[in-house]
């Protein structure tokens, strides 16, 4: 933006402040995760749907002409990488809804509302957010997207460097506590996995001062600064900052998207199990309407895996290696699995109450 490349150990060392603000986050308190991701996110929504206004207003190219698939770069294909990486990115937080719900007050009756909520706003958010890079770049859209982020670009062109700056400083903390509060989900993952037996009971020890699951949080950090030596270091020093990151970036969503999508589709199927065993069984609502999405979902990676080149294509790797390895825990700790549900840990504490 400014004409000025970052050295290579600059960009490395700021990598790392992620993993640090989330260990030191993690360890507080989930009240400060969720006080934090509330504050900086109505700022985010506010800020970049008034930026985007902004550049729509002002934009001599706009039109409905950028709904149409078949102007997607690269086809079909192109089309569902898209929606699988930008969905990836774009919703890979709501999961986290179910995940924190335990250390909620009446979880069952919110995690639905804040679920369905989230969604609808980030898909109204997202759309328009797009739609205004887009619409505002219109004939420019290469020059735009030879940039890591086609937003500074469309930015810089409408309003200038310093408003440019800013959007670039807002993105910067957004995406900061939005990986932040994605760690605290992924640590109590650990803590969930551990209490059931799959994995090692030390992730499930509670700090007694702060009451949160210190051994899985510190794992996860672990796992982040591993990741980070062994990803975005080797990628950024050979491809530069721009290709480095998008490569890394895009690597990260085509593994992440790929299992996210997966368990999505086996809670599809196995929905109407669930809902005959309940005796609520509607085959319009728990049979054809999820069978229909999983085969969209199937398609979606179908897509998104084929004709990926290096570095890409190093997604084929670590797809089959980390499903390899799940296998081997699962089945190194099949004996030590319990049952864990809201059912059953329910009526252990009616139980409890009533000899009490």
């Amino acid at each position: 933006m400014v004409g000025y490349t970052l050295p290579f150990v600059f960009v490395v060392l700021v990598s790392f402040i992620t993993p640090i603000i989330y260990l030191v986050v993690g360890i507080l308190a989930l009240n400060y995760s969720q006080k934090i991701a509330i504050v900086v996110g109505l700022f985010d929504l506010a800020f970049f749907l008034t930026l985007s206004a902004a550049i729509v207003i002002k934009s001599p190219y706009n039109g409905i002409q950028y709904f149409n698939i078949f102007n997607s770069t690269n086809g079909f294909h192109g089309f569902f990488l898209g929606m699988v990486t930008g969905g990836f990115v774009a919703f890979s937080g709501y999961g986290s809804i179910v995940v924190l719900a335990e250390e909620t007050k009446t979880p069952g009756k919110t995690i639905k509302k804040a679920i369905v909520t989230s969604l609808l706003i980030m898909i109204a958010y997202d759309t328009f957010v797009i739609y205004a890079n887009v619409g505002g770049l219109g004939p420019n859209l290469p020059a735009g997207l030879a940039y890591f982020a086609p937003g500074l670009y469309v930015t810089d062109s409408y309003y200038g460097i310093y408003i440019t700056l800013l959007a670039f400083s807002v993105f910067l903390v957004s995406a900061l506590i939005s990986t932040v509060i994605f760690g605290n989900s992924a640590a109590r993952d650990l803590y969930s996995l551990a209490r059931v037996g799959i994995l090692p009971k030390t992730f499930t020890k509670i700090h007694k001062k702060y009451r949160i699951p210190y051994m899985a949080v510190i794992a996860v950090f672990v796992v982040a600064v591993v990741g980070i030596s062994l990803g975005l270091v080797p990628l950024v020093y050979y491809y530069g900052e721009n290709n480095g990151l998008f490569d890394l970036l895009v690597i990260n969503s085509i593994i992440g998207s790929v299992f996210t999508l997966s368990y999505h589709i086996i809670v599809n199927e196995t929905l109407p199990v669930l809902m005959h065993r309940l005796k609520q069984l509607n085959p319009v609502t728990h049979i054809i309407a999820p069978t229909a999405a999983s085969v969209m979902i199937g398609i979606a990676i179908y897509y998104s895996l084929i004709g990926l080149v290096w570095p890409l294509s190093a997604a084929y790797i670590f797809l089959p290696g980390l499903i390899i390895l799940a296998i081997i825990i699962t089945y190194s700790r099949k004996n030590k699995v319990q049952m864990d549900t809201i059912e059953q840990e329910d009526s252990e504490r009616k139980a409890r109450r009533a000899q009490q």
